[in-house]
């Protein structure tokens, strides 16, 4: 039999052990440890045995969240099977303990979220505010002399350069908004899939020229039209090639690719000879306002809203967005809309 004879001391008190189902030994949650010694105990001894854990509340009351009967099987060389329950108070109460700590971390995380959000948008509207300030006021000051200065007309282009920027920083965060709460509405027709996309990406060549970096295409022929949002599309085009470019050091390349797959789906690609991402990287570049890190921050202008803004616009349009990176080498984003978006052009016999 299972006697206190055969007890083990533990922390000053006793594991009692019982033969029978009712007065089972009580562990302490955190000494759980010693179930294994228990367990090793009851096989050892060959006998039915009791177990139970408990928990104590706030109010120092025990709560049972385990009872258990250790049963030794031996099949050959031996073994142990140790079956447990919850008790319906037990469970509700192990529950609770579960949700209120799941809501501790959501809180934690959405403050430290928005901590970072504040911090980054900081930078993102002062800077621009300042150089919009700062350059109209050298204008209304006359600080270079009578108005016709050809000073004043580089301050109206970084002026309108800033304002158009805010503009851009603005809408983005709208956009996001509205696809967060379902808000954003699409307005869809058939659309030359090929002369849109080269549209969008023609406006990224002065950012290409700057950073010098190479623009190439990689399109099919033929492509049948595209049944999406003309806007919304120029905007996923617009994001991914941008962001190509910002993250692609001088003399890298980045190339536009469109064909159709043999599901009869849309497939846009944009590949980067950039400096790639690790999967934490990734993940964070995926987040809202998620800069890569601050080193990238500093170097590059954004907040961070570029991939997670186009991934919420392709799946508007029931597609999917994945991203392939390797570090130091460069990554592919790869678009795909469903093949139900494909439209032919009809056809008529004369």
């Amino acid at each position: 039999m299972c006697s206190k004879r055969k007890s083990r001391a533990y922390r000053g008190g006793r594991l009692a052990v019982s033969s029978t189902p009712q007065g089972g030994p009580w562990v302490s949650w955190v000494d759980r440890p010693i179930i294994a010694e228990f367990v090793f105990f009851a096989v050892g001894a060959g006998l039915l045995c009791t177990l139970a854990i408990f928990q104590k509340t706030a109010m120092g009351e025990d709560v049972a969240l385990l009872r258990g009967y250790v049963l030794p099987f031996f099949f050959g060389g031996g073994a142990a099977a140790l079956v447990g329950y919850l008790n319906r108070r037990s469970r509700r109460h192990l529950m609770a303990r579960l949700n209120a700590q799941a809501e501790r971390d959501i809180l934690l995380s959405a403050s430290r979220a928005k901590s970072e959000v504040i911090a980054n948008m900081s930078h993102e509207l002062r800077t621009p505010l300042n150089a919009i300030l700062g350059f109209s006021s050298a204008i209304k000051c006359e600080t270079f002399g009578p108005m016709g200065h050809t000073k004043y007309r580089e301050y109206i282009d970084d002026i309108s350069h800033s304002g158009s920027h805010l503009l851009d920083l603005i809408n983005d965060i709208l956009d996001v908004s509205a696809i967060e709460a379902g808000k954003m509405t699409l307005h869809e027709d058939s659309i030359n899939v090929a002369t849109i996309a080269k549209e969008a990406f023609h406006v990224v060549e002065c950012l290409a020229v700057e950073n010098q970096v190479m623009l190439a295409y990689d399109i099919a022929e033929n492509l049948p039209p595209l049944f999406v949002d003309e806007r919304r599309f120029k905007q996923i085009v617009l994001n991914l090639a941008s962001n190509a470019i910002k993250f692609t050091p001088p003399g890298g390349s980045v190339t536009l690719g469109l064909r159709l797959d043999d599901q009869g789906r849309h497939t846009l690609s944009v590949t980067d000879t950039g400096i790639g991402m690790s999967a934490d990287e990734l993940k964070n570049a995926l987040t809202p306002f998620g800069q890569l890190n601050s080193h990238l921050a500093r170097r590059h202008d954004g907040t961070g809203l570029g991939l997670p803004l186009t991934k919420g616009l392709v799946e508007l349009h029931d597609g999917t967005l994945d991203i392939t990176s390797t570090k130091g080498t460069g990554t592919i984003v790869t678009v795909v809309f469903p093949a139900t978006r494909t439209t032919t052009v009809p056809t008529f016999s004369i």
